[in-house]
């Protein structure tokens, strides 16, 4: 009797472990997609913002520089180039082709990564390529004045900016925009 027992039981318990190991798997499956999605949807190869869709007026996956400026066009957005999001075009066409890839888009905006390449380099690539500001040395951390400093940072934003407006001004002009 006691012999029957244990082998009911023994067997209930290998039937349950075989439903328990194929339940796991199952799970196991399920949280690797899951992972999966995230790291697409993370590096931006799944869904685009409704932002980007919204300015994405012929449905065709880029946006065009036309279809940018049709939302940061001048008459809504007439204060200075340095203080607009529209900006933002011409930092992520890394390419310069007057598109914006999906691609293009999410990695300056999301993960902030600049183009070496672009058409205008962030401030922080102006200023290292330009001999006009200038550096401390190493011997004197602090040589320069606060105010030598404050000086040199304007001049540096007024060039860097007009720069930005020259290639504004280009595009526009290409494309018609006024």
């Amino acid at each position: 009797m006691a012999q029957e027992y244990r082998e009911k039981i023994t067997e209930l318990v290998r039937e349950n472990m075989q439903e328990v190991a194929s339940f796991l798997i199952v799970i196991g499956v399920v949280v690797a997609c899951l992972i999966f999605m995230f790291f697409l949807h993370k590096n931006g190869y799944l869904w685009h913002s409704d932002f980007y869709d919204s300015l994405d007026v012929n449905s065709d996956g880029k946006l065009s520089y036309d279809e940018w400026m049709k939302y940061y066009s001048l008459p809504r957005h007439k204060h200075p180039i340095e203080n607009c999001m529209r900006v933002d075009f011409y930092y992520a066409d890394c390419n310069q082709n007057d598109e914006l890839t999906w691609k293009e888009y999410h990695n300056f905006r999301f993960r902030n990564k600049h183009c070496v390449s672009s058409a205008v380099p962030t401030f922080q690539q102006w200023l290292e390529l330009n001999p006009e500001f200038p550096e401390p040395t190493k011997s004197s951390k602090y040589a320069l004045s606060t105010s030598t400093m404050a000086r040199a940072q304007s001049k540096a934003y007024q060039n860097y900016f007009s720069i930005l407006q020259a290639r504004e001004n280009e595009l526009m002009k290409k494309y018609g925009i006024e």
